[in-house]
C-alpha cells in the first residue's frame, strides 16, 4: 500500500516546493527536498535510487537533458568537461535523459561525445516533471548528500562549466569540497588549500 501512496506524497512535496513567482522562479527552489526517482541505467541494466545516489558524494550535479534540443548536446558535452574536473572531489555529475523513442540515439551520442558520466533513463516522464523539467529543455540542479536542492537552474547558459562551478559554491558555500567563491569576479577558481 505505501508503494501506491508514496506517488502522491512525493507529488505533494514537489508541489510545495515550486517556485510561483517570474520565469526564473518556475521550478524547485533551493532549500527544499529533491523530489525522490528510482530510475534505470540506460543500458536498462542497473536500477539507481536517488536516495542512495545523493547519499554517495558531497553533492550531486543532477542534469536533466533532451537529445532533441540541439543546444543540450554540446551542454552536455561540456558538463562531461565539469565532471573531468571535479573529479576525485567528493562531487559527482548524473544525467537523467527523458528522450522516450530514440534510446539507441540517445547511446550512441553519449559513447561518441565521450560522455562518461552516469546517465540514467525516465521511460515515464514522472521525474522530469516532478522536477519540473520542460521537453527540449535543459534543467540542472545541485542537491547535497541528505536530499537538499542547493541550486537549480532551468536553462544552459553559454559557460556551461562556469555556469556549474559557481552552482556548487553558491549552492554549498562553506561546504563546497574543492572550489572557494571569489565573489564579484567573473569565474570560480579551483581551491588550491
Amino acid at each position: 500500500m505505501f508503494r501506491r501512496a508514496r506517488p502522491i506524497v512525493l507529488g505533494l512535496l514537489a508541489l510545495t516546493a515550486l517556485g510561483s513567482g517570474p520565469e526564473g522562479t518556475r521550478g524547485l527552489k533551493p532549500g527544499t527536498l529533491a523530489p525522490r526517482f528510482t530510475l534505470t541505467t540506460l543500458d536498462g541494466k542497473t536500477e539507481i535510487d536517488s536516495r542512495d545516489l545523493f547519499e554517495k558524494a558531497t553533492a550531486t550535479v543532477l542534469i536533466l537533458w533532451d537529445s532533441y534540443c540541439p543546444d543540450c548536446l554540446a551542454t552536455v558535452k561540456a558538463c562531461q568537461e565539469f565532471a573531468d574536473r571535479i573529479e576525485g572531489a567528493g562531487l559527482q555529475v548524473v544525467g537523467i535523459n527523458y528522450d522516450h523513442e530514440n534510446l539507441a540515439s540517445v547511446r550512441g551520442f553519449l559513447r561518441v561525445g565521450k560522455i562518461r558520466f552516469p546517465n540514467l533513463h525516465d521511460p515515464t516522464g514522472k521525474t522530469i516533471q516532478a522536477y519540473r523539467a520542460q521537453a527540449y529543455d535543459f534543467s540542472y540542479f545541485v542537491i547535497d548528500a541528505k536530499g537538499i536542492v542547493r541550486a537549480a537552474a532551468y536553462d544552459h547558459p553559454p559557460e556551461m562549466e562556469k555556469e556549474l562551478l559557481r552552482a556548487v559554491n553558491d549552492g554549498l558555500g562553506d561546504a563546497s569540497p574543492l572550489f572557494k567563491t571569489n565573489r564579484g569576479a567573473d569565474e570560480a577558481e579551483p581551491s588550491t588549500d
